[in-house]
């Protein structure tokens, strides 16, 4: 039956498939296969367990082989795209981020290198959304910022629990980026148990805000100060003058600026704003 469809017809029904159904067809013909792997893979949710995004990450960058527990030696493909090619959504669970196997190894230090070369093997990604220990994944892989705000049909950024580290490494990607993402949709929760901010670490966060200011239309801010962001402006130079940025298309946004140690504005940024697609 499904050799007589035609591939137009065939991939329009197959946008009202189930996840279960699409991976069961694509075991019944090289065809089936071709066709359903692209809606098979646009939108990941990865929310069952940290093992779970470790398989995942090393199919899609195509059986990279690991070493451990001491010394992980990592090869990576030479080839671009790939199943990554059809990945639109990328959406990491809380679950996913803070669970650990200490018999199996399966630390951020073990997976943040995956996630760090995921972006470069999902060329149309278009949103991504990591829940938890943001600070960690980057402190343990200092590319993946670089790699995340270098895909050029990204949108969508949210991104939960950043620190010093992630807040000044995003701004330094977007700098040193020759063409960096033009960004719709940005949800931003700073997770540091301090209450004082490094100025750079606002600077840089305004850095990213200040670049698709254009563009952006959606905001969501916890635990940064909204305006030190609004006053960080990258164009004022050395003068140390700042003047306000104008997001002239929003038409969304939130900002919570409470101690993150009380343990709830992250769930407050999250049922407030999870609307945000």
């Amino acid at each position: 039956m499904i050799d007589a469809l035609n591939d137009d017809v065939l991939d329009h029904i197959l946008k009202l498939y189930s996840t279960p159904s699409l991976a069961a067809l694509t075991f019944v013909s090289s065809r089936s296969y071709v066709i359903a792997l692209p809606h098979l893979l646009r939108c990941i949710f990865l929310g069952k367990d940290t093992l779970q995004c470790i398989a995942f990450f090393n199919d899609v960058l195509d059986h990279i082989q690991r070493r451990i527990p001491n010394n992980s030696v990592l090869s990576y493909p030479s080839e671009r795209g790939g199943p990554g090619k059809h990945i639109r959504k990328l959406q990491l669970a809380y679950s996913v981020c803070t669970q650990e196997f200490e018999e199996e190894e399966c630390t951020v230090e073990m997976w943040a290198p995956l996630l760090r070369r995921a972006p470069e093997v999902m060329p149309n990604i278009r949103s991504v959304v990591i829940e938890a220990r943001v600070e960690d994944i980057v402190s343990h892989s200092p590319g993946f910022a670089h790699a995340l705000l270098t895909r050029p049909s990204l949108a969508r950024l949210e991104l939960r629990f950043l620190g010093t580290v992630a807040s000044n490494r995003l701004g330094q990607a977007l700098k040193s980026a020759p063409s960096p993402a033009v960004l719709k949709r940005v949800k931003f929760a700073y997770g540091s148990t301090s209450d004082e901010q490094d100025h750079t670490t606002v600077e840089y966060i305004g850095a990213v805000l200040f670049h698709s200011r254009k563009s952006l239309i959606q905001v969501a801010l916890d635990g940064y100060d909204l305006h030190r962001l609004l006053l960080a402006n990258p164009d004022s130079g050395n003068t140390g003058v700042r003047f306000p940025l104008i997001f002239p298309n929003v038409t969304f946004l939130l900002s919570i600026l409470v101690p993150v140690f009380v343990g709830t504005s992250c769930d407050i940024i999250s049922s407030i704003a999870d609307y945000l697609v």
